[in-house]
């Protein structure tokens, strides 16, 4: 499992991180958290609310985010049968999905 060899190929700055917490007094929201640093494992965000519970990637009507075949995350991975080359670097790339999870 996990993403192999290739690891997490980020756009710093990129939008797509939202982080559950506390935006103004009690009052729990969502908030829009940019991508601050990356490494071949691991994603840093900016602009975390306080008492931040939960953090989701991607939650959007549309897979890739706000801009079509522009994902904030990618993964190299080896090349899939049929893959949309043109849109996702030969086949070689793959977006993140979206997902949920509590902090």
């Amino acid at each position: 499992g996990g993403l192999g060899r290739g690891g997490l190929m980020a756009e710093i700055g990129a939008r797509g991180f939202e982080v559950l917490g506390n935006c103004s007094g009690p009052t729990l929201c969502w908030m829009s958290s940019p991508i601050s640093a990356a490494s071949a494992d691991a994603v840093t965000l900016s602009a975390l609310p306080a008492q931040p519970q939960a953090v989701r990637y991607l939650w959007y009507i549309d897979a890739v985010g706000v801009h079509p075949f522009r994902a904030p995350i990618y993964t190299k991975a080896l090349p899939l049968p049929g893959a949309p080359g043109i849109k996702y670097g030969n086949g070689e790339l793959l977006p993140l999905g979206p997902f949920l999870l509590p902090l």
